[in-house]
């Protein structure tokens, strides 16, 4: 239900973000995913499917093409290349680098 969100909302999002502001955007989706997450431990049924719906289109639906209009707006041609490559390692070495950490945490020392 996480990822559900994402095919839908992607393109939408950086529209809306080219046209209003990129930057306000990104404030508003860190807004609503905060008020949404806070959300979270409210709901009564386990699994509640909705609210992981909505956590997956608030998060990164709308997030990654706003940052990527950001950087457009914000490198010269020639550097947005690099920028967008760093963003998008940064993201990579998120994901890999989060259960390296928890093992490293987990190893006896």
């Amino acid at each position: 239900m996480f990822f559900l969100g994402l095919p839908g909302l992607e393109i939408p999002g950086a529209l809306i973000a080219e046209r209003w502001s990129a930057r306000r955007w990104i404030a508003r989706i860190m807004i609503s995913w905060g008020i949404i997450l806070w959300s979270w431990p409210l709901s009564t049924r386990p699994g509640n499917l909705l609210i992981r719906f909505l956590v997956g289109a608030a998060e990164r639906a709308s997030s990654s093409p706003a940052v990527i209009v950001y950087i457009s707006h914000w490198f010269r041609t020639e550097d947005r290349a690099k920028a967008v490559a760093c963003f998008y390692a940064a993201n990579l070495f998120l994901c890999h680098g989060s259960p390296l950490a928890g093992w490293l945490l987990g190893s006896p020392g």
